[in-house]
């Protein structure tokens, strides 16, 4: 299977969101954004990069919402079907799989519902990226 890899996080200098390779330069997360290109036989670089928040550090899942929008780690995504339905994006170690995670807002506790997200799981129930864990966090909040 052939997928893009690649990655988000929020800069260090300015805090918007940049994308493109991890690594590490002088020790520090880092996005590398460019790309190689051959003109007449030659190689050329081009590209630039920046420090990063740790913690925001997302990788994109290779999926697509409803609108063609990139789904990455964190990523908060609603039902078009049934809009009270919120979850987000979250890579699980133990499944190795990116997961939709559900708190239950109705139930008064915090008991999860889970499911490995799929391109049919997007497709045939559609959902929509309507922000992130980092930037909306009160769209992922409990109802007390």
């Amino acid at each position: 299977m052939e997928r893009e890899i690649k990655f988000r996080s929020k800069s260090t200098s300015n805090k918007e969101w940049i994308y493109g390779n991890y690594a590490i330069i002088d020790g520090l997360p880092s996005i590398v954004e460019g790309s190689i290109e051959f003109i007449d036989g030659s190689e050329l670089r081009s590209y630039s990069w920046d420090y990063v928040i740790p913690e925001t550090i997302c990788q994109f899942t290779g999926l697509h919402d409803k609108n063609g929008k990139e789904i990455y780690e964190g990523d908060i995504l609603r039902s078009v079907v049934n809009p009270d339905i919120i979850m987000y994006v979250s890579y699980d170690v133990e499944e190795t799989s990116f997961m939709a995670i559900q708190i239950n807002k109705y139930t008064g506790t915090d008991l999860e519902s889970r499911c490995h997200i799929r391109r049919e799981w997007i497709t045939g129930f559609p959902k929509e990226v309507i922000g992130n864990i980092y930037d909306n966090p009160e769209l992922i909040k409990r109802e007390e």
